[in-house]
């Protein structure tokens, strides 16, 4: 089951054609994981 972290990233186009590295980089720093949750 996916958390809130994975539901908040579900729609958001990745990639280098989606040029949306920086909408994804915020949308997981507004959560402020730890250190080990970001390292998975």
């Amino acid at each position: 089951t996916p958390g809130p972290l994975e539901q908040a990233l579900v729609g958001l186009q990745v990639g280098e054609e989606a040029g949306q590295a920086p909408v994804v980089h915020h949308v997981v720093r507004s959560f402020d994981p730890c250190m080990v949750c970001t390292v998975h």
